[in-house]
């Protein structure tokens, strides 16, 4: 409390505790320890009543809510390999998507490997609604660095951690004209669109405003940036002018932040969502253009308002994103991903391989090992095949009928992932053959 309190506040919890007298520490500062063995699961509001020295009662709404948990997380295992047929020299990505929110250290094993138990990474490439994606920005001086066919101009990028831990793949803007990013996307100016962004601000004091990107030109420009005049670090999107709309205060000091925004054509409405919670909504101005495209500043004559501070995955789709969607690509603490390179350090013997992965929810439940299993199958030797046709002696007259024909059939050792060609010296090159239906046999018929 923000003052000495008469001895007896007290405390309720949802149904699970009723105006239960807490604890003195101090005159101003009480406690209760919540026992949560036997309780439901459920979300549960604690609130608190009290009376200072002279019996002013406490007439505030602060609360704290607290979700109890007692379900295990379950999980969808995918991979980047279409069959799971798997050579030695072959690279697989294998990502879990988990039921919620997960600790930081999921866990994978490869079985017949050394693989066991090794960390998962958070988060993924983020790329999984791929539905509409017009530009992945990841910050990381990949080839992906472009959007459509425009490739932008990064002045003087600085590398830094991102979210996950991971060095150099987020930029960090100095907040100074050496670093910025510039190109052109008109492809948003007539339909709906999503943009999403990672952000972490430095503190506030260098100048006015700090733009973290910007669509458009000179005042008519859209712009989602941070508001620091008054030290409160308030996000702004839209134009400055009466089309923008704020979406709350303080976002200094807070690590990581989510920003997305969608954009409704038809109802001329964006909304914008902080952390996946949808926080406040404005309309697009009319004179609003998609002509320049900056990240880290604003577009000219307002260079000089640059973001300080880090920025990581910058994706914008040319459809608005279901809730469902939002959800996903906020929630990166439920996906992970883990890269296994078959040969490294060796390649494996040939056979079939389970990964299998293992964690913790954020209430401590665990995800069993094994529930859910991705099988591969790895296969290190070339196939054999053995050529035959219906030609007795395999000397064919010139003289026959032009319906006449020898069948040369290839009989493989194993399941072909294309079809097999034929070639006959002088005759035809790599001419695809015809599959014998439920083997591994091809056919081809000479005339």
């Amino acid at each position: 409390f923000n003052e000495a309190m008469a001895s007896g506040p007290r405390i309720t919890i949802g149904s699970a505790v009723s105006n239960v007298a807490l604890t003195a520490t101090s005159s101003t500062t009480f406690t209760y320890s919540w026992s949560t063995s036997g309780v439901s699961a459920g979300s549960y509001t604690v609130t608190v009543t009290g009376a200072d020295l002279v019996g002013n009662t406490y007439g505030g709404s602060d609360t704290v809510t607290i979700t109890l948990d007692d379900t295990s997380p379950t999980v969808t295992l995918s991979d980047t390999d279409a069959d799971n047929l798997l050579a030695a020299s072959d690279t697989v990505t294998i990502t879990a998507f988990f039921s919620e929110a997960m600790t930081a250290t999921p866990t994978i094993s490869i079985s017949g490997t050394s693989i066991s138990g090794e960390v998962m990474v958070a988060g993924g490439n983020g790329s999984v609604i791929t539905s509409g994606l017009l530009m992945h920005f990841p910050f990381d001086g990949s080839a992906n660095e472009n959007f459509n066919s425009t490739t932008v101009n990064a002045r003087n990028p600085q590398y830094g951690q991102d979210r996950n831990g991971q060095t150099n793949k987020a930029y960090y803007f100095p907040g100074n004209n050496t670093s910025y990013i510039s190109g052109n996307m008109p492809e948003l100016l007539d339909d709906d669109y999503t943009y999403s962004i990672w952000i972490n601000p430095d503190q506030p004091g260098r100048v006015l405003k700090e733009w973290i990107f910007s669509f458009g030109e000179n005042n008519t420009a859209q712009h989602l940036g941070i508001k620091t005049e008054s030290g409160d670090g308030n996000l702004r999107f839209g134009t400055w002018g009466s089309s923008g709309f704020n979406a709350g205060n303080s976002f200094f000091d807070r690590g990581w932040i989510h920003v997305l925004v969608t954009f409704e054509k038809s109802a001329n409405q964006h909304i914008i969502y902080i952390d996946g919670v949808n926080v406040a909504n404005g309309t697009r101005a009319s004179n609003f253009t998609t002509t320049n495209f900056v990240i880290g500043t604003q577009v000219a004559p307002y260079q000089s308002e640059l973001f300080k501070g880090f920025i990581d995955d910058l994706y914008v789709w040319k459809r608005k994103l279901t809730a469902d969607e939002i959800s996903k690509v906020y929630s990166n603490t439920n996906q992970f991903s883990y890269t296994w390179d078959v040969d490294s350090g060796g390649a494996p013997s040939d056979g079939t391989y389970y990964a299998t992965v293992a964690g913790n929810d954020k209430a401590g439940n665990s995800y069993v090992a094994g529930t859910q299993s991705i099988t591969f199958t790895l296969d290190t030797s070339a196939p054999t095949v053995i050529l035959t046709d219906n030609d007795a002696d395999n000397i064919i007259s010139t003289t026959l009928s032009p319906t006449n024909t020898v069948t040369i059939t290839a009989s493989f050792s194993e399941s072909m992932a294309a079809t097999p060609t034929i070639s006959i010296t002088g005759v035809v090159t790599n001419v695809a053959m015809t599959i014998i239906s439920g083997t591994n046999s091809y056919t081809y018929d000479w005339n």
